[in-house]
This record gives C-alpha cells, sequence and structure tokens, in this order.
C-alpha cells in the first residue's frame, strides 16, 4: 500500500503539465474586445503564490502549490506561456520569486516545519538552465522578498523582515541586517547600498515616520535616523532625494561622512508611493466616496497628474495599484483591471476571475488569480468613430468658451455642442469652462457614441458666525437675489459659487444684514445688539447677566506628560483671554478634577483633557478630549444662556444644565466644598519625617571621617580654619540633600503610579538592611565577626566598583581640606553626600513622597526640617572637636556606641523601612 501510495504521489508530479489548460485564443472583453487577445495558464489543484515577471517580458515565473501535500514549485514560462524550467522545493515552506534580471531569477525558500526553521536562496539562469542554491540561513525567514539588487560582487535580496547579502555564486553569506519593525526599500549605489527601514515599534515614534537610512559599503555600515520621512526616490540628477511627510522632498547626497542637504523641492499634496523598480515617481490613491483618483508626480518635468480610475469599488473593496518608472500604472478591483500612463487610460479588462496580482512589461499584462495566469496583448485597431459631447451648466441654459483636452492634449475650444472624430480606443476627454470645475470622461470608444455632461460651479465656503448682545444664538439665512440658500442657527457654513449674496441674521426682533462678495473661502462674524430675549434654550432666562463684553477663561485640567493636553494649552491659549492649565497629578487639582467630572459627566469613563470654557463666571462648555483649530472656534462662538454645552469625548454635543456658581468656585477659585479632599495636615506628618531624618542620620563612617577632618584642620590650621572647614563641609551636605529632595519631590509628584514604585524600593531596602544586621562587615568603619557571608561581601565590592570614582574624588577633596582649604571642604561635604546616597536614600525617598501630596510651603517647611535633623550630628561633632573638653569625650562616646550598636541601629531601621512600605500601599 505504501508503494502504491508512493507511486500515485509521483505519477501525480510528473503529469503535473498536463493538469495546466493553456488556452490560446481570442477573447471578446467588454467593448473594445478586437483590440484585446489573452492567453491563460489555469493550475487545477493548484494555488498560484505569488508571480514575477522579468524586466523585458520574456519570463513570467510562477510559484505555485497545494493544501493536502503542501509541495511547492516554480514554474518559469516564455512568453507564449511554453514552459521553459521547474524548480521544485521542500514542503510547507514559503516561496516568493523575483527577477534580477532579465533572464536570472532569484527564489527564497522559508522551510518552516523543521525544528529550528531556516531559509534557502536559490539563483536561477534560465537560458543557460544552472541552478545555484545558497548555503542554509538556520532562523530567518527570508520570505515576501520584495527586491533583489546587485552591487559589486554582492547579491542583496531584501524582505519584509531581513536584508541578506551573499555572493554571486551563493557560496557564501556575507551580509545580514535583520530589521526591528520592516524594510521598505533598497538602492544600488555604485559598488554600495542604500536601505530604507522602519527600526521602532513605539507607536509615538510611528506617528513620526520614523526611519533608519543604511548606507553598505565595502569599507562598512553606517546609519542615519530621520524623522518625518515617506521614502526614497531616484531624482533625475542622479542624486537621491527623502520624500517628507510635510510635502517636501529634499535631494541629499550619501557617504561615510553623513547625509548632506542640497536642496528642497516642494510637492503639491502629500505623496507616499514610489514607482517601481527603480524609484523616479512618487504618487497617491485616493478615495472619494465611490470614485477612485490617482496622483503621479514625475521630477522630470515637476507636472502632477491626477487621474481618475473607472473601477467599480464598492466601499470595504480593496483596490490593487501598481505604478512604473514610465509612468505606465495598473490598477484593479474585483475581476476589473485598469491600464493607463500619464495621459489617460488605454484599457479596461475584464478578467472574469478575482484579480490578486497584475504585471505590465513591453505591451503585455499578466493578471494574477488564485488558480489562473492570463497573459492579455493588444491587437491593432483602425476604425474611426464620431464622438459628440453636449455640455450644459447645472442651473440650465447652455455654456461656450469650452477647452476640450483628449488624453492630455488641447484639441480646440467649443461652445455647447460639438463633435470629435477618433480611432477607437481608450481616451479621457476633459473639458472646462472658466467659474466652472473641470470633468474628465474615460471613453472606450468602439462605436459613434454620445454623451452629455453637466458642468458645476466651482464653489466656495461661507462661513458665518453669529451671536447677540444677550448671549443668545441667532438665526442666519443667506440669499442671492430673493432665494434663500440656506439656514443656521449661531454657526453656518455653506459651499457656493462665485457671486454676490446677502447674509441676513435676526434674533428676536432684531435683524442685522450684510452684502458679501463672495471670490474665494469667506468668515465673516456678526454681532447683533439685542434687548429682546425669547425663553428656551438659545436665549438667557430671566436671572441671567448680560455678559456680551465678558472675557473668556478656559480651565484645562491634564497632565505635562499628554500630548493631546499640550495640544489644547496651545491652541487655546491662542483663542481665549486666560488660560488656567492644571497638572492632575496635584492632589488638589486630581480631587477637582474627580468632582468635576462626577458632576458634569458622571455616566462617562475618565479622560484628559477636560477643559472648562467660561464667559465671565459662566460656565459655557465642558469640553472632553482634544478638539482641532475648527472645532475650538465654533465652541468658543457658542453662547447658550440656560445650559452648558457638553461635548464628549466621542464628539456628541448636548445642552445640560450645571451650576455655573459652583464649578467657577472650584476651578478657579480653589473652593472645593462640596467634597473636600482630606489633606494629611503637617502635624500629622511631622513625627514620622523626624524619625525617618533620625534614622537616616546614624551613620558612624561619616562621622570618623568628619571628626578626622575637623581634627586635622584644628591640628594644622588653627580653631578658625577649622570652623570654617566645618561650616562648609556641613552646607555642602545640607545644600545637596536638600535639592535632591526638591527633584525628588518635583518627580513624585508627576506620576501618581511612582506609590508603588516607592513602595518596593522601601521595602527591598528595609529587607537589604535586616539582612545586613545579621551579618556584620569585616571591613570599612564597621565592626565584624569571622565568617562573613561571601554573597554579601560580592555585593559590597560590586557597588564599591560603581562608586570608586566618587570615593577617589572625596579622597582628594578630604586631603586638600585638611590643609584648611574651605572650598575643598565644600567640595569634600558634596561628593561624601552622594557617595553615602545609595546606602541612605531609603528613609529619603519615603520622605520626599510623602512630602510629595501636600502643598508645596509646608514640603519645603518638613524638608527643611528633615535635613536639618540629617546635619544635627556633624554639627555635634564639629562642636565638640573644636570646643574640646567634655564635649569631645561625650561626642566620642557617642560615636563608639552608635557604630558598635549600627547592627541594631540597621535592624531598627529594616523593620520601619518594611512598615513604611506596607503603610504606603495600604493606608496613603
Amino acid at each position: 500500500m505504501k508503494r502504491r501510495k508512493s507511486w500515485m504521489i509521483a505519477k501525480r508530479i510528473l503529469s503535473l503539465p498536463l493538469v495546466f489548460l493553456i488556452a490560446l485564443s481570442s477573447l471578446l472583453l467588454i467593448a473594445d474586445s478586437e483590440h484585446w487577445s489573452s492567453s491563460r495558464v489555469s493550475f487545477d489543484q493548484f494555488n498560484i503564490l505569488s508571480v514575477a515577471v522579468s524586466q523585458d517580458g520574456s519570463f513570467v515565473a510562477v510559484a505555485y502549490g497545494d493544501n493536502r501535500y503542501y509541495q511547492r514549485f516554480v514554474d518559469v514560462y516564455a512568453s507564449n506561456l511554453s514552459l521553459v524550467y521547474r524548480l521544485q522545493l521542500n514542503s510547507f515552506s514559503d516561496v516568493s520569486p523575483i527577477f534580477l534580471d532579465n533572464s536570472t531569477l532569484v527564489v527564497t525558500e522559508f522551510v518552516k516545519n523543521a525544528e529550528v526553521p531556516y531559509s534557502y536562496v536559490h539563483l536561477v539562469d534560465i537560458i543557460r538552465k544552472i541552478h545555484l542554491q545558497s548555503p542554509r540561513v538556520p532562523g530567518t525567514d527570508l520570505s515576501g522578498v520584495r527586491k533583489a539588487v546587485v552591487a559589486g560582487s554582492t547579491l542583496y535580496i531584501l524582505t519584509g523582515k531581513y536584508l541578506v547579502g551573499f555572493t554571486l555564486d551563493l557560496s557564501r553569506r556575507t551580509y545580514l541586517k535583520p530589521f526591528v519593525n520592516t524594510g521598505l526599500q533598497v538602492l544600488p549605489l555604485g559598488d554600495s547600498v542604500v536601505v530604507l527601514s522602519v527600526e521602532t515599534l513605539c507607536h509615538i515614534c510611528l506617528m513620526q515616520n520614523e526611519k533608519v537610512i543604511t548606507l553598505l559599503t565595502p569599507r562598512g555600515e553606517n546609519s542615519y535616523t530621520i524623522c518625518h520621512a515617506l521614502s526614497l526616490v531616484r531624482l533625475p540628477t542622479g542624486n537621491l532625494g527623502i520624500v517628507y511627510d510635510n510635502s517636501t522632498v529634499e535631494e541629499i547626497t550619501l557617504s561615510g561622512a553623513g547625509i548632506k542637504p542640497l536642496r528642497k523641492l516642494k510637492l503639491p499634496l502629500p505623496l507616499q508611493g514610489v514607482s517601481e523598480p527603480s524609484y523616479r515617481l512618487l504618487y497617491s490613491l485616493a478615495l472619494n466616496g465611490l470614485e477612485v483618483r490617482l496622483s503621479v508626480y514625475s521630477f522630470a518635468d515637476r507636472a502632477l497628474r491626477e487621474l481618475q480610475i473607472p473601477l467599480p469599488y464598492s466601499k470595504g473593496d480593496q483596490i490593487g495599484l501598481r505604478v512604473y518608472d514610465d509612468g505606465t500604472y495598473l490598477a484593479w478591483d474585483n475581476d476589473i483591471v485598469v491600464l493607463g500612463n500619464l495621459s489617460g487610460i488605454t484599457g479596461i479588462i475584464d478578467a472574469g476571475f478575482a484579480v490578486r496580482d497584475a504585471h505590465y512589461t513591453n505591451g503585455k499584462l499578466y493578471v494574477v488569480g488564485g488558480k489562473n495566469l492570463e497573459i492579455f496583448q493588444r491587437a491593432p485597431a483602425s476604425n474611426n468613430y464620431t464622438l459628440t459631447f453636449e455640455v450644459v451648466p447645472e442651473q440650465g441654459g447652455s455654456i461656450g468658451n469650452l477647452t476640450v483636452i483628449v488624453n492630455g492634449a488641447t484639441v480646440g475650444s467649443f461652445a455647447g455642442r460639438f463633435n470629435l472624430t477618433l480611432p477607437s480606443g481608450f481616451y479621457n476627454v476633459t473639458i472646462t469652462a472658466p467659474g466652472y470645475v473641470a470633468v474628465t470622461v474615460p471613453v472606450n470608444l468602439t462605436s459613434n457614441a454620445r454623451y452629455t455632461v453637466v458642468l458645476q460651479r466651482v464653489k466656495y465656503p461661507l462661513i458665518v458666525y453669529a451671536s447677540s448682545t444677550t448671549g443668545g444664538q441667532p438665526e442666519i439665512i443667506v440669499y442671492r437675489g430673493n432665494a434663500s440658500l440656506a439656514r443656521g442657527i449661531g454657526y453656518l457654513e455653506v459651499l457656493l459659487p462665485e457671486g454676490n449674496y446677502t447674509v441676513v441674521v435676526s434674533y428676536g426682533n432684531f435683524t442685522q444684514t450684510r452684502a458679501v462678495s463672495l471670490r474665494g473661502r469667506t468668515e465673516i462674524r456678526i454681532m447683533v445688539n439685542s434687548t429682546y430675549t425669547q425663553q428656551g434654550l438659545d436665549a438667557p432666562g430671566p436671572n441671567t447677566p448680560l455678559e456680551g463684553n465678558s472675557s473668556i477663561t478656559a480651565v484645562v485640567y491634564g497632565e505635562e506628560t499628554c500630548p493631546d493636553c499640550r495640544q489644547t494649552r496651545e491652541l487655546l491659549s491662542r483663542a481665549v483671554d486666560r488660560l488656567v492649565f492644571k497638572d492632575i497629578s496635584n492632589q488638589t487639582f486630581l480631587a477637582e478634577y474627580n468632582y468635576l467630572y462626577q458632576l458634569a459627566l458622571r455616566e462617562f469613563p475618565r479622560v484628559v483633557p477636560l477643559t472648562l470654557v467660561f464667559k465671565g463666571e459662566r460656565l459655557l462648555a465642558v469640553v472632553v478630549g482634544p478638539q482641532d483649530e475648527a472645532s475650538w472656534i465654533k465652541i468658543l462662538s457658542l453662547n447658550p444662556a440656560n445650559a452648558t454645552l457638553i461635548v464628549t469625548y466621542q464628539g456628541e454635543w448636548v445642552y445640560r444644565t450645571i451650576n455655573s456658581t459652583e464649578v467657577y468656585r472650584i476651578a478657579l477659585q480653589g473652593a472645593l466644598s462640596p467634597s473636600p479632599t482630606p489633606t494629611t495636615k503637617a502635624s500629622e506628618l511631622l513625627p514620622t519625617i523626624l524619625a525617618l531624618a533620625a534614622a537616616d542620620s546614624i551613620n558612624p563612617c561619616t562621622f570618623m571621617v568628619f571628626a578626622a577632618l575637623v581634627m586635622a584642620v584644628l591640628g594644622i590650621s588653627g580653631r578658625r580654619k577649622a570652623v570654617s572647614a566645618s561650616v562648609a563641609f556641613i552646607s555642602a551636605v545640607y545644600v545637596c540633600y536638600l535639592l535632591l529632595g526638591l527633584g525628588l519631590i518635583r518627580f513624585m509628584s508627576l506620576f501618581s503610579w511612582l506609590k508603588y514604585f516607592v513602595a518596593v524600593v522601601t521595602v527591598a531596602a528595609g529587607a537589604y538592611a535586616v539582612v545586613q544586621s545579621t551579618f556584620t562587615w569585616q571591613e570599612g568603619c564597621r565592626d565584624g565577626y569571622a565568617g562573613q557571608k561571601a554573597y554579601f561581601s560580592n555585593i559590597r565590592r560590586y557597588f564599591d566598583l560603581i562608586s570608586h570614582k566618587l570615593n577617589s574624588a572625596s579622597h582628594l577633596f578630604l586631603t586638600r581640606a585638611q590643609k584648611g582649604s574651605v572650598a575643598a571642604a565644600f567640595l569634600a561635604g558634596a561628593a561624601v553626600s552622594f557617595t553615602l546616597l545609595p546606602c541612605s536614600s531609603g528613609p529619603y525617598i519615603v520622605a520626599t513622597y510623602m512630602l510629595a501630596g501636600e502643598s508645596p510651603a509646608v514640603a519645603l517647611l518638613l524638608l527643611l526640617l528633615y535635613n536639618l535633623v540629617f546635619v544635627l550630628p556633624l554639627i555635634a561633632i564639629a562642636a565638640g572637636t573644636i570646643i574640646g573638653g567634655r564635649l569631645l569625650l561625650m561626642v566620642d562616646a557617642v560615636t563608639v556606641h552608635l557604630n558598635a550598636l549600627r547592627r541594631w541601629t540597621e535592624l531598627v531601621l529594616g523593620l520601619l523601612l518594611i512598615s513604611l512600605g506596607i503603610y504606603l500601599v495600604l493606608f496613603r
């Protein structure tokens, strides 16, 4: 049975050419059937994976496989669809073919069913029937090849994940570059190549279009990161151009010394796509409703062509597009393929199957389906037909002075109705007239035809902002003659043809009229002076003050690190009279934010920025999230009287009744009376801060170093110098710790999640201190027992290595300070502060976190007190050493006792830190 099954599989493979149905017959395709002939290859029970066509169209390579045995093949056909070469590859592999030149095929093969997936590269000389295979490249996915180029003696292959280089005989791999995100382009420059790739996964960097340009030369590799870049393009000068997302192209030269900019060119609109194979044109595809438009820019004549593509597009369709360096393009949707160039459409093909890919070269169109490859070729035609156009304006009547352009060439000026005599074929007929929008009609001329074209007037936006002195929203009506054209309340935006109009704004019994001559985009603002009020949403109630002249104030609740918050601040800073920004990392502002959200937006999730707009003391609007400039203009121009406008994060505009006085007092006077957030009193924090400072201040190492310094200065330079050096040393310690504390308080106030980080660090520091208390160091200032654990000794040596430079600096400054140098004493104090920082940072981090939630005045006062307690032992040592006598004996005795009890002080400090860490998480 096994032998019979193997024979059946072999027979299936050997009979594969017989399975293909090659039909060389002329097909009648849509209306111009006599101009196209086609040939088809059908793959019966196989699926086409990908297709590649040589540059001159001599050969086409088809990668295909089945879904049962997962066999993989690449067949190469001549232009007449005769099979000239077959390459059988590993089963369960991803296969991608691409032509290196007219007769050399590159095939990448990714074998993914192995324990360690691997890839091969195949090089096939089709004419000489020579097949070369690269060594195995383990753990590398080379599927989805995008381009293959030769630079010098190296073959480079670009995929979405890697750039790989081989010798030309594939005997050795010379280069492998993995991309963090994706590879985009590769361009040969002599014996070098330039690669454009995306090397980031950061969504902010991706939004900024961050790219990396890599230059590979025989001498090495250089990479350059640029932002706002879309693609690379070859310019007519031979240099490269960087296409930016601000519609500019920068011409550059590239070398190992870097990127040298030469000049910049402004594009008429953003264009991201680049033509193939050499990246010489830029293009973009736009969808306007069901209309498909292609824009192509040529650097040779610096001209932009905008073309309408007649595809049967429906919403959700995936349109395929391929643009070549000579301006030829292919676009496909479902079973329709449109072929064109910069002059217009040259062919519309109904393939009869769902099109997955298409290629065009040397007059032949290759259309790829799931199981079919069909080649279309144009046949000559010579019949002439009459094309009749009748052109009318949208408002009726007649129109003259028409300019008619056929396939990019002007054929003359006409009026109303005209005839054109043309050979059969595809034409783009463009009709223009002064003051009207140009219309392009694609024509497939196969017989006499008649078209009626309606020209629409060029229209410009007229924008009207209307308000009243009583705060209501007036009615706006736009007239042309006696005919009313548009109506709005408070705000109106309408597109109108060029001409003269009358804008009438009415509020109650008061009306204001303005004549407008519309010649382009026009904005006007009209204020109605009124005393009559109508009851309702658009008019103030009887108790509403008249605030027509009150200033506009905006209060923004957000975060300094929020991009939308920064954008809102920038927009409103130019639009309102007063702007207040409140960072909700401040506990007081956070409490205000939560209360106001509960008051106005109870059913919505919390979002920043939250913006309150006041006119005087009246709340006009509550806006959730960012808005563009046009939206802010609309919001600020409205003036609802008895209600407040609510703009939700989903973009909904609703009106609600909110107590403006209460919101004003909370947002601008800081009076959170409804539900004030409890704050910690300074008296409650004081014992904890003093305890932390006292624990932090006990450091016998510092005591002995400082005492030795003071005694040395006293003996060498006298009592006066000893006092000066002591003051300088203690001042340096105090100032350095104070500045560090201020920085920590500011940093911790910005990020509420730091509570958990501080708690973890505090518990870890406490646990370390507790463990330390069970072992004593045999070095430094600590008394030790024999049998010290090697593990902790290794940790200590690690920290000693890190702080070696600081210790060296401290020793240098201390040596100079002993000679009486006040500056050296100050620098020694600063160096000692940061040298001891890792050992004493635990209590200080806890203290600064607790102070971060307090008012600036309370935080500063307690921080000053903390640092005073921290340096009190140093003051006592200085006084005892300088004054001498009984005080010196007392200080020395205390220092010796503290050093002896260091084990127990570390245990107490460790337990205190662990307790504080738990307290921070559970209760603070």
